[in-house]
């Protein structure tokens, strides 16, 4: 969670959502859009981004995704939230300039952005607050800043 007041972004809240690697699949996709509603309940977003889904080296990742952001797309849908989908290339070109930067050049460039020193648990989540400040520069959010 990104907030923007006056041109400077905090950090209010990161971090991943876990559940069980017990769980069937379907399970831990009904589990995390449960947590999901339940950010957005807490938190109050003025809009929601997601990461587009892209074919990588691993195919059986974009399904697993494409079950996830449908999920969390009709979380989104049901409490009538403004939508936004960004490509990592996307992401990449608004906050480190180059659309095809590294994870690393992706992470230190945070850093330019908020007052604090960041700290992630995995990439995922370094990649989640990228794509959170992607957001505020995205011409179909920016009017809402």
């Amino acid at each position: 969670m990104v907030e923007e007041q006056g041109g400077c972004f905090t950090l209010r809240e990161s971090g991943l959502f876990r559940p069980s690697t017990a769980l069937p699949f379907e399970e831990r996709v009904v589990s995390i859009a449960l947590d999901f509603a339940s950010l957005v309940e807490r938190t109050a977003p003025h809009w929601v981004v997601l990461e587009n889904i892209f074919v990588g080296k691993n195919p059986h990742s974009s399904f697993v995704l494409a079950h996830l952001r449908g999920a969390l797309l009709l979380e989104t849908r049901r409490r009538s939230l403004p939508f936004l989908s960004l490509t990592p290339g996307e992401v990449k070109k608004i906050v480190t300039g180059y659309g095809r930067a590294e994870k690393e050049q992706v992470q230190k460039a945070l850093a330019f952005f908020f007052p604090t020193p960041l700290t992630f648990q995995r990439a995922d989540e370094s990649d989640a607050v990228a794509i959170a400040l992607a957001s505020f520069f995205h011409p179909s959010t920016s009017p809402v800043c």
